[in-house]
């Protein structure tokens, strides 16, 4: 008879564990009650400042969640910050979120003190993302994943990983070798081509990128931008105002674009982000203002000619227009060179009247399905950005519609910021962590979609 109640406890002991998991795995994690997210609705209302918006569904989270990226599942994202595992989160259709581990404890640290970089979703199957020197490789379906080591020395670091040809296997690692320039940390960027589905990468062709001023993972700095598309490598150097291009073998190449921004070079200042759209004829560029040289004004204050008032108000035009960013669209589908290089935001004005009041922005990325493009308006503040989304369509006059504004980080702390973004394939949608709660705009079937234009 005790054996027997042994052994009943010991099988009821297995299935609250089980349960348990159970739970871990698959319960809602939503935090954030009705008031809550009225209170930010009518915050929200307040920022939209009488522009077309799209509030967001908002999910607090019981977890800290810092790190978020694409994966190859419906309605959901991953993190790295739960559970020392790579998991999904599920929104369900109750708007919650469900919490599914796909691979745990495989290292000492998922998460850490790192710098990572997260590729797009490239795959139906698997993801990758950079930890500081070294690649994981995570497969969905299989469960099954790999470490792929990139660097050996501790004075180098990953920076950001591209695909340059998912069909081939093909994808560009960013390996940034650190040099001192006087009393500031610079690196020289070190484009890897290669394959990194096996343990040991060695790469195909390694290209020289330019230069990355600044510490690895901070956004203050000049970095002189490269991209990918279409199979190809596209650098750009700032020194001559030139982009570089090379193809898979890492070998030089060409593209039309070099003519249309040769032509134009000179009305760019420095070129900050290039982004090429997946199917259709054009790119963004991004670029701001040259730091100007103040030393005769430092010295008008220095000898007393001017006070620190007067240096103030005589520095404040340059100082803006170092600051001032500028977009652009570019496109070589027609032959008039009046129409390939447009300023849609430009210190002349701006094509998309709605946007005038950015002054500074970043991060431009275009959706998976190329239909919109969304940006960071950091116009007042980097940390807790506005992101607006601009609808791309063939048949608009220079492919871009009426802008809908999408909102920031709606928490009441003033230390807010937003920690990381990632795209959802299915339904299309974007997706924002602010390190406690997660903001999500569906814009799929924006039509129906509920739509706040006070």
């Amino acid at each position: 008879m005790n054996l027997l109640k042994s052994q009943y406890k010991y099988i009821a002991i297995i299935i609250v564990v089980i349960l348990v998991l159970l739970t871990r795995i698959n319960c809602p994690v939503n935090t954030y009650t009705e008031k809550d997210i009225a209170d930010m609705k009518e915050v929200f209302n307040m920022n939209s400042n009488e522009k077309k918006s799209l509030f967001p569904v908002i999910v607090g989270l019981n977890n800290e969640v810092e790190h978020i990226f694409a994966v190859p599942a419906r309605d959901a994202i991953g993190t790295i910050d739960i559970d020392n595992a790579i998991s999904i989160l599920e929104f369900n259709k109750d708007n919650e979120v469900q919490v599914k581990i796909i691979k745990k404890d495989f290292a000492d640290e998922v998460n850490g003190d790192f710098y990572f970089s997260f590729l797009p979703q490239y795959s139906d199957d698997e993801i990758a993302y950079a930890q500081s020197r070294w690649i994981i490789c995570q497969n969905f379906k299989t469960k099954k994943n790999h470490t792929v080591f990139i660097i050996n020395n501790l004075n180098d670091w990953i920076g950001k990983l591209a695909v340059l040809n998912s069909k081939d296997g093909k994808f560009v690692v960013e390996v940034l070798r650190g040099y001192d320039d006087g009393d500031r940390s610079v690196f020289k960027k070190y484009l890897n081509i290669g394959d990194f589905s096996k343990e040991d990468f060695l790469p195909d062709a390694v290209v020289e990128g330019g230069v990355y001023d600044g510490l690895p993972g901070n956004a203050l700095g000049y970095h002189e931008p490269w991209t990918t598309s279409a199979g190809k490598l596209f650098i750009y150097q700032n020194n001559d105002k030139s982009i570089k291009v090379y193809d898979e073998h890492g070998v030089s190449s060409s593209h039309i674009i070099q003519n249309v921004f040769n032509k134009n070079k000179d009305k760019f200042r420095k070129v900050k982000e290039i982004l090429f759209h997946q199917k259709l004829p054009f790119a963004i560029i991004v670029d701001f203002g040259n730091m100007p040289d103040l030393s005769k004004l430092r010295e008008q204050l220095d000898n007393g000619t001017i006070n620190f008032e007067q240096y103030l108000k005589l520095e404040k035009p340059f100082t803006d227009e170092t600051l001032r960013h500028a977009i652009w669209l570019l496109r070589w589908d027609t032959q008039d060179t009046n129409k390939q290089l447009i300023p849609i935001m430009s210190d002349a004005g701006n094509l998309i009247p709605d946007i005038d009041s950015v002054k500074q922005c970043s991060d431009f990325q275009f959706s998976p399905d190329g239909k919109w493009l969304v940006f960071r308006d950091e116009s007042h503040g980097w940390e807790n950005p506005m992101f607006i989304s601009i609808p791309i369509s063939k048949e608009s006059p220079n492919f871009l519609g009426e802008p809908l504004y999408l909102g920031k980080a709606l928490r009441e702390d003033s230390m807010i910021k937003v920690r990381g973004t990632a795209w959802i394939k299915e339904p299309t949608s974007f997706v924002i962590s602010d390190g406690l709660v997660l903001y999500k705009w569906n814009l799929e079937n924006i039509d129906s979609s509920s739509i706040i234009n006070q």
